[in-house]
């Protein structure tokens, strides 16, 4: 957020190889009382990296506003972010060690690998968020942001196997396109009030988030090289466009309140979430639907904190349930690729000292 000082800030940088950035920071406020705040973020960097042959360029910008107002505070995020890399990609190594008779010398830090390969991460977001305070025990809040990634390119999944005591490989280049589209709001509702000398801080709110995804992976033709003189591989083209693959919906209910005791040295936070999770799944190539599952579980949360001393010290632990959407299966030979488990509950516990 912009700061009630007017900022301009221009910041460059070098890195080796010889990636060259620019970052501005611009903040402003306007207004009789600087109620309207505006901060901009960009930067921008590109050049050669440390891997022989290999180029990377990146570019960020934000935007934040704000509105300060005796009751009302509103305030609004976009963010832009995009990282292009070419003539290169990581490489991660399968070696089989039982097949050669003496450990290999490590190859040139710079050596290229892959000098074909290339990459782009693109994505972007926008947030809104309002905070009423109908007075000064009760008070409204929501907040709506959405997301869009994409990323194409040999991103990862480029492997050297069957490495032999002569550096020989057998080099695999596996190209991606995915992409996720997210929708999450939320809406609350604060109050504090007392139960003779007992202290409440309620919260009532309700969540949700709605993320369409897709993904479609395209394994290249495998290739003859050497650790220590790499050949070049023909990556090929890879599609720009996949069907959906998954779609999950969370939502949740929440009411929580902190409890306070003996002038708030003794607080005890109670809460309970009602979770749903919805997901289903699709075949990337017919679009057909695979499984799916609507599953539901309503998780406790407990704590307390403890002030015994007049110094600025609090005891605290705490408990807490979860519901989390199952994870997805994302190696490309597995005969259940693309699958994504039922939710799963966790657990936390804590315990701690602050001081």
């Amino acid at each position: 957020r912009a700061a009630d000082d007017p900022l301009t800030r221009v910041t460059v940088d070098y890195t080796s190889d010889s990636q060259i950035g620019t970052h501005l920071d611009l903040g402003r406020r306007f207004g009789p009382t600087k109620q309207i705040g505006l901060r901009v973020n960009a930067a921008h960097r590109e050049g050669d990296t440390t891997t022989d042959g290999q180029q990377k360029k990146r570019d960020f910008l934000s935007v934040g506003a704000d509105y300060r107002g005796e009751a009302l505070v509103l305030s609004g995020d976009f963010y832009y972010s995009k990282e292009e890399m070419k003539g290169g990609t990581p490489a991660s190594a399968y070696w089989f060690a039982d097949s050669l008779p003496s450990p290999l010398s490590a190859p040139d830090a710079k050596q290229n690998l892959f000098p074909g390969a290339y990459g782009t991460l693109e994505n972007m977001g926008l947030m809104l968020r309002a905070d009423y305070e109908i007075n000064d025990k009760l008070s409204v809040y929501g907040s709506l942001g959405t997301q869009h990634y994409d990323y194409w390119g040999f991103i990862n999944g480029t492997h050297a196997r069957n490495i032999q005591a002569n550096g020989n490989f057998t080099g695999v280049l596996t190209g991606q396109y995915g992409f996720s589209d997210s929708v999450a709001s939320e809406i609350g509702l604060k109050g504090r009030f007392k139960t003779g000398d007992v202290g409440h801080d309620v919260v009532v709110s309700t969540s949700g988030l709605l993320q369409e995804s897709g993904s479609l992976t395209k394994s290249g033709t495998s290739f003859a090289s050497n650790i220590y003189n790499p050949a070049a591989a023909n990556v090929g083209t890879l599609p720009r466009s996949a069907r959906k693959t998954g779609e999950t919906t969370l939502t949740s209910l929440a009411i929580a309140d902190t409890l306070s005791f003996l002038d708030e040295k003794v607080l005890l936070p109670l809460g309970l979430r009602d979770q749903r999770v919805r997901t289903r799944n699709f075949n990337g190539t017919t679009g057909v639907q695979t499984s799916s599952y609507d599953k539901s579980a309503v998780t406790p949360s407990v704590g307390l904190v403890v002030k015994p001393w007049a110094a600025p010290v609090s005891l605290y632990g705490n408990y807490i349930e979860g519901l989390s959407k199952g994870d997805t299966v994302t190696d490309v030979t597995a005969t259940n690729y693309g699958h994504t488990f039922a939710p799963y509950k966790t657990e936390q516990k804590e315990v701690g000292v602050k001081w």
